[in-house]
């Protein structure tokens, strides 16, 4: 799709915030130019993006709120096709200083750090990381537990919610599982 058919599809809509999301849209050399575009449309602009690729050689573009979802160790596809990813999947998995920068870009009006746990020893990895990217702010951070479907989700909720009151972190449910399943378009 071209950025002006984009652009065209978001002025046909009343909202006022539009998410930029993927796969990685990062990955997309025009990124820059989409935000800014919506940015004069007046629409509050959220970025999710895994945070290992910055906007080329160019400057961050102003956000209303980038959610920076870094992966961690539980996302390496150890069992797909037998283990063929995982050496490329943890050499690209995180940029240690592309998360930096998503963390002082001045640019960016609000941050959350957002995670996906498998295990109380995803807490652990989550701490070390955020402590080499800067002092970030608890409420900052979310902890979604992962699952696909409403019963992986509710073992692992319960503990998970129990780790995020204990540690100020917020907690991410994902809504959209517990009312429409697992369902691409949701």
């Amino acid at each position: 799709m071209l950025m002006d058919e984009i652009v065209e599809r978001v002025r046909a809509y009343p909202a006022k915030h539009v998410v930029v999301t993927g796969g990685e849209p990062m990955m997309v050399p025009q990124i820059a130019e989409l935000i800014g575009r919506l940015n004069a449309m007046g629409k509050h602009v959220t970025l999710e993006t895994a945070g290992t690729l910055w906007f080329g050689q160019g400057s961050c573009p102003p956000i209303g709120l980038a959610s920076i979802s870094p992966k961690l160790s539980n996302s390496t596809p150890r069992e797909r096709e037998g283990g063929k990813f995982v050496k490329m999947h943890e050499a690209g998995r995180i940029d240690l200083e592309v998360l930096k920068r998503f963390a002082d870009a001045p640019e960016i009006e609000q941050m959350q750090w957002k995670f996906v746990v498998t295990g109380p020893e995803n807490v652990v990895e989550i701490e070390g990381l955020l402590g080499e990217i800067g002092p970030i702010d608890a409420s900052d951070v979310l902890l979604m537990p992962e699952g696909t479907t409403v019963e992986s989700l509710g073992e692992r909720g319960p503990w998970l919610a129990e780790i995020c009151k204990t540690k100020g972190y917020r907690f991410a449910p994902r809504l959209h599982i517990y009312l429409y399943g697992n369902k691409a378009g949701t």
